[in-house]
């Protein structure tokens, strides 16, 4: 999360497995509300192995 251009606040999550065609929901908590700045969530795989 941004406030004013500056990171304010981080959180993190991820997802064990997720066969194909399927399709997970998670929360991100925050110790700040984040209405109260910019919220950027960025997606990015770091594995990856074929079946």
């Amino acid at each position: 999360m941004l406030r004013d251009g500056h990171p304010a606040d981080q959180a993190s999550s991820s997802i064990a497995y997720l066969p194909p065609h399927s399709s997970r929901g998670g929360a991100l908590v925050f110790s700040t509300d984040p209405a109260s700045g910019e919220l950027e969530v960025a997606r990015s795989a770091t594995g990856y192995r074929l079946p």
